[in-house]
This record gives C-alpha cells, sequence and structure tokens, in this order.
C-alpha cells in the first residue's frame, strides 16, 4: 500500500504506468466529469468515476483483488479506509475473484485506519486488504476515481 499527494507525485518513484496513470488524474477535471467507467487501455487499464455516500466501517468488508492494483484518488471530500496486508490465514466471506475480480474476508485484529483526504490518493496491492466507503466522523458525500490496473503490466 501506497499513500502519497498527487500535487507531489513527480518527485516520487512508481513504475511508469502508474506514473501515465497519475499524470492522467492529475490532468483530468473530475469534477466535470459524469460517474461511470472510462477505458484507458481496455481492460488493462479503466478508470471508474464514484458518487458515493460514505458509511460506517462496520458495514462495509474488507476486500482484495488478484488481478488488478487499484489507484483510488480522493477528488471530493474524505474517506477512511481500514487496511491490513494479507496473510494466508483470512477467512473467506465471499469469493467473487472469477467473476469481478473482488474477494471479501471477515474482519482482521490487526487492520489500522487510514485517512484519504481530498487530492491524496491510495495504491493498494494485490496483498492489502482494504474497506473503501467508510466515513470518518458521519457519513458523507464523497467523489472519488478508482483506476484499475493490470498486474501484468507491472511485471519487467
Amino acid at each position: 500500500m501506497i499513500i502519497s499527494d498527487l500535487k507531489h507525485f513527480k518527485s516520487e518513484k512508481f513504475p511508469k504506468v502508474i506514473e501515465e496513470v497519475l499524470s492522467h488524474l492529475m490532468d483530468t477535471n473530475f469534477l466535470e466529469k459524469d460517474a461511470g467507467t472510462y477505458q484507458l487501455d481496455g481492460d488493462q487499464v479503466f478508470v471508474m468515476v464514484q458518487d458515493i455516500k460514505t458509511k460506517a466501517k462496520s458495514e462495509m468488508r474488507l476486500e482484495a483483488h488478484n488481478r488488478y492494483i487499484d489507484i483510488q484518488y480522493i477528488v471530493k471530500g474524505e474517506e477512511l479506509f481500514g487496511f491490513c496486508r494479507r496473510n494466508n490465514g483470512e477467512v473467506v466471506d465471499e469469493d467473487l475473484l472469477v467473476e469481478r475480480d473482488i474477494i471479501f474476508f471477515k474482519d482482521r485484529l490487526d487492520e489500522i485506519n487510514i485517512v484519504v483526504k481530498e487530492g491524496q490518493f491510495v495504491i493498494f496491492y494485490p496483498n492489502d486488504l482494504h474497506r473503501p466507503w467508510c466515513y470518518v466522523d458521519q457519513p458523507k458525500d464523497i467523489r472519488k476515481v478508482v483506476v484499475k490496473v493490470h498486474v501484468d503490466l507491472l511485471k519487467d
């Protein structure tokens, strides 16, 4: 997992495909885009613009993905994420990896909270369990962009 600020990403080193995605996020006014899914590179890289109301952490589930990494960018508002690393001892709650590349897990005791604010992004790799869409202090409407990057694009 990586958390950073979009304004300063160029001073950090990322794989080329992630730098391209971050440049796209920086150069696009997502307040003017309609919510929905947009392809950047077919099914290898695509963007989901989402308008959501954050929820209580207890209402959301830990999740992970195997084929894609998530780059989650907060356009408006703030979002609390639960986070912990996969340890292969997790208890599966629902497995939708084949259909949707998502697997949900039962709660973990070692989960920590991370608050991502407007203008910041977080990158979740396949070994990063994350609980998105949680509110910080009360439910709020937020706009976020989730970019899915196929893991094969990160291989040398």
